[in-house]
């Protein structure tokens, strides 16, 4: 097996990244952190192209593109059992949704049942 080593060093988060994310082009990474925020990153420059605080109220467990939304839709969810949609307009406007329905538990998304 070869030896692993680091590609590029992305430095922005003042918590623990617990979640990474491409999108279907391989060119935005997006991440969550217990710093609440999530940052979508240029993968060819290492640089960040937006950052912003996720609306939850303790750590991001999960951030992922939402398919077919030209990149501009990522749903969260965290360690405050909430699911957010985050919508950003193309001036990089930012639109923040709870999605009461469901339950985030560890990672995993369970409907909740009324």
């Amino acid at each position: 097996m070869s030896r692993l080593e680091i590609h590029k060093k992305l430095e922005k988060h003042d918590g623990c990244v617990n979640t990474l994310s491409f999108n279907a082009g391989g060119d935005i990474l997006v991440s969550g952190s217990d710093d609440l925020r999530v940052i979508l990153w240029d993968w060819e420059t290492g640089r960040d192209k937006l950052s912003f605080r996720s609306g939850h109220d303790n750590n991001v467990f999960q951030a992922n593109f939402m398919p077919f939304s030209d990149d501009r839709t990522i749903i969260t969810c965290a360690a405050d059992g909430e699911v957010n949609k985050i919508k950003c307009n193309k001036k990089n406007s930012l639109f923040l949704c709870r999605i009461p329905p469901f339950l985030c538990v560890c990672g995993l998304v369970i409907v909740k049942m009324a």
